[in-house]
């Protein structure tokens, strides 16, 4: 049902965390080997374009996903040694933020902003 976030439903805010936790994934992956990510400029754009993408898939597949891209987060994450996530000035184009601050953004930073209108959206 639409509304939970603008048009968007429950089901298209789980499409939308699973998409930015993959993007996530391969920015690490990226900066891990020692790349540096290319981050998007047009985020809205981005964002429609995966609320297109998702939106006709069923519930069903869009919680398997959203369920095996939060797993696959966790591993890639729990892989990375604390130190790599910790440093700041380990990745120069971090500007002094460090790794795991790009990882809450795309993971529980990400899930405590949309749950926050999802709960609003039911009224808790």
């Amino acid at each position: 049902q639409p509304g939970a976030e603008g048009e968007w439903s429950v089901k298209d805010i789980l499409a939308h965390i699973t998409f930015w936790e993959e993007e996530m994934m391969r920015w690490l992956e990226e900066s891990l080997r020692g790349e540096v990510p290319q981050f998007p400029e047009d985020l809205d754009g981005l964002n429609h374009q995966a609320y297109v993408d998702n939106r006709d898939k069923s519930l069903p597949q869009v919680l398997a996903d959203f369920e095996g891209s939060y797993q696959q987060a966790l591993e890639a994450v729990e892989a990375v040694p604390e130190e790599v996530l910790v440093d700041p000035r380990r990745f120069a184009w971090r500007e002094g933020s460090p790794l795991w601050e790009m990882v809450a953004e795309n993971t529980f930073w990400h899930y405590e902003e949309h749950g926050q209108s999802i709960a609003a959206w039911l009224g808790k």
